[in-house]
């Protein structure tokens, strides 16, 4: 069936990599694991000890510019087992995974704030992430032409039109050509209808629990209350900003009209938000 067949694929794609990658042994074991598992029909996340090293199966959906970063420092500097997942297919690989975990651990950020950030994150002039991959360059090239300041941006949202208003509006939906820019990944790019239906059902019956945490200065405190919920004892109880250093960092949008417009354009995020806030067992403003 269609689902040997990916095993298939994968297993090939495995030893193509093992072919190129012999003089590393660490990788080798990780892919001779991951191959034993697809073939005896395992799924890949109950494979990565790093992921379970604890045993506390949490997962953390990394939505870009929300300090998730910093959220996944924490994690890794604490020695907590868990699974991240950070751009890429967003809500087809939550979706897969949820399954597999007890604990969901999400960062919460008001949508308009986080496009902001994320604008001025990939912009292309001041910006913190100049590494753009091949499949956005071009888009994001284009789009950080049309709008040099956030201020523009937002103001398409009023009164655009023509290319680059084209641009902004694409830029913000979770399913076009741009998703895999930051702009565009937001919290429906990781849950979409699927991904919070399957959640509400785990939540709901018990099988698992929502930790939302707040960006912002209460973060800190809601991340170790949901370790101590969960029992997890911690190395370095601290949480540090990264990603902050850049010279774009603090600029915002001088127009309360545009900021409006930016918001009412991004309601179907603040739908998922508001879901998420429902579902969460450790929540807070966002």
């Amino acid at each position: 069936g269609k689902l040997a067949d990916d095993r298939a694929l994968l297993l090939l794609s495995i030893c193509f990599q093992m072919t190129f990658s012999w003089d590393n042994r660490v990788n080798q074991f990780a892919l001779l694991a991951y191959a034993t598992a697809l073939v005896a029909g395992l799924p890949r996340s109950k494979l990565s000890s790093s992921d379970y090293a604890s045993g506390k199966e949490i997962l953390h959906v990394h939505v870009g510019k929300t300090a998730g970063a910093s959220v996944e420092a924490f994690l890794v500097a604490n020695r907590i087992g868990h699974t991240q997942v950070h751009v890429g297919s967003g809500a087809a690989r939550v979706h897969r995974l949820l399954k597999w975990h007890k604990h969901v651990l999400v960062a919460l950020r008001d949508p308009a704030d986080r496009v902001v950030s994320a604008f001025n994150w990939r912009h292309t002039q001041g910006g913190g992430n100049v590494n753009r991959p091949r499949r956005t360059r071009a888009f994001e090239n284009e789009l950080y032409k049309c709008f040099p300041t956030v201020t523009s941006f937002a103001m398409s949202f009023v009164n655009g039109t023509g290319r680059c208003n084209d641009l902004a509006e694409e830029s913000v939906e979770p399913t076009s050509a741009s998703s895999y820019v930051h702009i565009g990944m937001g919290y429906r790019h990781y849950f979409g209808a699927r991904v919070l239906a399957l959640l509400e059902r785990r939540v709901r019956s018990g099988e698992a629990k929502l930790y939302a945490v707040p960006t912002g200065p209460a973060i800190l405190s809601k991340v170790l209350s949901m370790c101590a919920r969960i029992g997890i004892p911690l190395r370095a109880p601290s949480l540090k900003h990264v990603n902050a250093n850049y010279l774009r960092h603090a600029e915002i949008v001088e127009s309360a009209e545009a900021m409006r417009a930016l918001r009412q354009r991004l309601g179907f995020e603040y739908e998922v938000l508001d879901k998420l806030h429902t579902l969460a067992i450790e929540s807070g403003p966002a």
